[in-house]
Order: C-alpha cells, then sequence, then structure tokens
C-alpha cells in the first residue's frame, strides 16, 4: 500500500511542477487530484475492509471512532473553543505531530519541558482547517475518530464553503491522517482558564486564588517570600530578576538559573543561565528587558511592578496576558501561565 501511497504523492508533484498544468489553476489541478484520491481510497477500502471508510459530506474518510458521550458538539457557533488530543499522520501512517506524551515518548521526542495536556483549539474560518471543524461538528466529548482528510479540507481557510465540489475548486493541499480525540467543548475560554489556574494554585501553592491578589483581570500574585528593601523602584534603573516558567500543569518550560534547569532537565551546555536585566519604567507596560528594550509579556510585567527588593512571588494568567492564541516556542497557544519570579535588586 505504500508503494501506491507514493505513487499518489509523485503524481500531485509533478501536477504541481509541470507549466502546463499551473497555467490551469487550482480547479483543474485539483480535479487531477480528486482522481487520485478517488483511486487511493478505492485501493485502501479493498486492503483495509477493517476501516469503516465512513465518508463527511466534504470528502473526508472516518476509519475508527469509539467513545463519547452526550449530544454532538455541532457547529462552532454553538461551541467555540474545545480541548483535543490530537495526532497527525501522512497518508502513509507516519507520525508528523502529537500532543500526546506517549506518541512522543514512543517516537523518542518527549521532553520534559514539553505540553503533554490537551490543546485548546478555536473553531471556525481562519482558525482550523474545514475538514477539523466537520469531524469535531458530529462529535461528542470525549469520542475519539481517526480521519484520512483530502488536501482541499487540509487548509486553513477563511472561506467557508457548503460542498466538497467548492473545496476542490477553490482550496489546494496535501492529505494526510488525524487521530483526533475531543475531550471537552469550552463555552467560556476565560473561566476554562481561570479554573485551571485555579487548580494550579492548590495543587503547588496549598493557596486559593480567592486569597490571592489579584492584581488585573485573570492576573493572580501569590506572595513567597516578603521583600528584604520596601523602597519603590524609580523608572530608568536597572533590576536584576530571576524567573521559573511554568505551564499549568506545573511543569518546568524556562528558567534563568541554571541548577533549576538542572533539576527540571531542561539544562542545556550552549545556553547562558543568568538573572534578567530588566529596565525598570514608569509603569508596568513600560517595562523592558536588556540594551534592545526587549518587551516582556504583560503578566510578567503587571506582576514584577509591584514587587520590591528580596521578594519572591508567584503570578498567574491567563493567555491574552500570556501568548494568546498563537503560543510562543514551548508554549501552545491558548495557555495560562505561572512565572515564580524574585527580584535581587538593582544591577
Amino acid at each position: 500500500m505504500k508503494r501506491k501511497l507514493a505513487y499518489f504523492f509523485v503524481a500531485c508533484a509533478i501536477l504541481a511542477l509541470c507549466p502546463a498544468c499551473a497555467k490551469q489553476g487550482t480547479t483543474e489541478v485539483n480535479d487531477a487530484n480528486l482522481r487520485y484520491w478517488k483511486a487511493w481510497v478505492n485501493t485502501g477500502k479493498a486492503e483495509h475492509p477493517e476501516y469503516l471508510w465512513q465518508k463527511t459530506p466534504l470528502g473526508s474518510y472516518i476509519l475508527e471512532s469509539e467513545g463519547g458521550e452526550g449530544a454532538p458538539l455541532g457547529s462552532d457557533a454553538l461551541v467555540s473553543y474545545l480541548s483535543v488530543y490530537y495526532t497527525i499522520s501522512d497518508i502513509d501512517g507516519n507520525i508528523v505531530t502529537s500532543n500526546r506524551e506517549e506518541v512522543a515518548k514512543q517516537l523518542g521526542t518527549y521532553s520534559e519541558s514539553g505540553y503533554y495536556d490537551p490543546a485548546v483549539w478555536k473553531r471556525g474560518a481562519g482558525s482550523i482547517p474545514p475538514g477539523y471543524d466537520e469531524l469535531i461538528s458530529i462529535m461528542a466529548p470525549g469520542q475519539r475518530i481517526k480521519a484520512v482528510l483530502p488536501g482541499w479540507l487540509t487548509e486553513t481557510s477563511y472561506v467557508v464553503y457548503k460542498t466538497e465540489e467548492e473545496y476542490v475548486k477553490n482550496v489546494s493541499g496535501t492529505p494526510y491522517m488525524l487521530d483526533i480525540q475531543v475531550v471537552s467543548g469550552i463555552f467560556d475560554l476565560d473561566l476554562y482558564q481561570r479554573n485551571q489556574l485555579v487548580t494550579a494554585a492548590r495543587r503547588l501553592y496549598g493557596v486559593s486564588l480567592s486569597e490571592a491578589d489579584t492584581v488585573s483581570t485573570g492576573l493572580y500574585y501569590i506572595q513567597l517570600a516578603e521583600p528584604t528593601d520596601t523602597t519603590a523602584f524609580t523608572s530608568g534603573v536597572t533590576v536584576q530578576v530571576d524567573y521559573v516558567g511554568r505551564f499549568h500543569t506545573g511543569r518546568c518550560f524556562d528558567t534563568s538559573v541554571k541548577d533549576t534547569a538542572k533539576v527540571y532537565h531542561l539544562y542545556n551546555s550552549s545556553s547562558t543561565y543568568s538573572p534578567l536585566s530588566v529596565n525598570w519604567g514608569d509603569d508596568a507596560s513600560s517595562i523592558t528587558v536588556g540594551d534592545q528594550q526587549t518587551s516582556l509579556i504583560s503578566g510578567f510585567q503587571r506582576a514584577l511592578f509591584k514587587m520590591k527588593t528580596g521578594e519572591k512571588g508567584a503570578a498567574l494568567f491567563v493567555s491574552d496576558l500570556g501568548y494568546g492564541g498563537t503560543g510562543s516556542g514551548k508554549v501552545p497557544g491558548y495557555s495560562p501561565l505561572i512565572f515564580e519570579i524574585e527580584v535581587l535588586g538593582k544591577k
């Protein structure tokens, strides 16, 4: 079967590179891709009768389905966000990416600083590929589906089409397999993240967020050690700061402290571990780092601005005050974060 699938990709590549085909545009190229797709599906059905081969209205094929309780999630107008586990493979079944810890360990890509909890996805046009949204709309919480998606359903598009034919005419992409499990639908993203921080505060610090200092909406501060000097910093001074960055699960993903990096298996001999040189400002938003005046994420800035020399504290905040819906590096989108901060004093 892999040989036949290889022929499929070679044929698609030839079509993409052929000057005559390029002039014909997406419609004609996808017409050819559609023929190859149908041939691949027919071959797959013959070689793997154990699969469901349930075709969706837009042209994906559900191969396996299990679990799930309650009503389907329906459209993105009903449920705008959801938490999911996922594994994406090429059409030969070779895994490309996954947020499952067991898959990462199987592939040898597991990292102590990786994020292996359910990912949060925003639904709708421009957010996730239409093939994903179509599958999600028929899934119930807890359900897991393995499906193969044609190329015209794997590309994120700001235009929503109603039929398979319209997608074939207007969108081109690479087919692949998606193994997805919906953990839950999310009706209120802010409440969902604040509940994650409530759990984190109790587990990590033994504190209820109602006892924490609410610095601003979605940002909480837990003092871990009192300051040794309560004199406020003035604008323009340089302040030395150490930090430990954690996911809401408590897993450490970044730190400025070498010993901490070693404890959490983050240490990299090519990295430099030293306090941040923070340029103090007139307000939280004007705090920057280093000679290049690099800005900090808002949650870190706001918590730090209220701290004094010698003080240690934990800032817990929602993703709107962190890396938003796009994420950054090891931090996935829509991740609430925790930063343990220690103010060492003026440089």
